[in-house]
């Protein structure tokens, strides 16, 4: 059996995203999209999730150093800017997911994305995406 390494992430700077302004704090991340608890596919049962403390789909699960470096707060709002679009009005949820990185759920995060496509499995990654999360 052949081990396939993952690939480096390269994360890009905050200005591939577009303009901020001056006083706008950012940060990219490495978007991880999931099911929530109460879903099934893309059949949604339940609005949150309980088992990540996440009361409604309209959330992004963050690391507690990553809202302390941008200075923000629990249940802040942000706006959440992928490659091919944004969502606005976005719920920080702080929880135990590795500093860098950040969860939300599809299907709704998956009009911000612009996939890329494996050549060898022809598999679109959805599980490190970046992502520019800025202040409103």
């Amino acid at each position: 059996m052949e081990i396939t390494p993952l690939p480096a992430l390269e994360l890009p700077q905050p200005e591939h995203f577009g303009s901020l302004a001056p006083d706008e704090s950012a940060l990219v991340l490495a978007l991880i999209t999931a099911r929530s608890y109460g879903q099934h596919n893309t059949v949604v049962y339940k609005e949150g999730d309980m088992y990540r403390g996440m009361p409604h789909r309209n959330t992004i699960l963050m690391n507690r150093a990553d809202l302390a470096r941008a200075g923000w707060v629990a249940h802040q709002r942000v706006t959440v800017q992928g490659e091919a679009g944004a969502l606005e009005n976005v719920e920080i949820i702080p929880g135990e997911i590795r500093e860098g990185a950040a969860l939300m759920f599809y299907p709704e995060v998956n009009a911000i994305i612009r996939a890329v496509i494996d050549s060898r499995s022809g598999t679109p990654a959805f599980k490190r995406v970046p992502v520019l999360v800025r202040a409103r």
